[in-house]
């Protein structure tokens, strides 16, 4: 299904997903390389806000193939 398809509800979803998980996601693991240079950072936090962002940018990647889907019987439409 192309993005052009997609009903006004599901572009402002995947919109809404791509901008809002998928860009904060990124900003936790720049946010957290960044702050691994300093001597003074904690290693644990550091790693743990890079697997925190993995997860938002998948949590978006996932929710945004799953509106992509074409419907089914089971799967109603947004």
């Amino acid at each position: 299904m192309k993005f052009s398809e997609l009903s006004a509800k599901n572009k402002t979803a995947v919109i809404m997903l791509i901008l809002i998980f998928g860009g904060y996601g990124l900003y936790s693991i720049v946010d957290s390389i960044i702050g691994l240079c300093r001597p003074e950072a904690g290693i644990f936090i550091g790693i743990i806000k890079i697997i925190w962002g993995l997860l938002f940018i998948a949590f978006s990647i996932i929710n945004t193939a799953n509106i992509f889907r074409k419907p089914g019987k089971s799967q109603k439409q947004l």
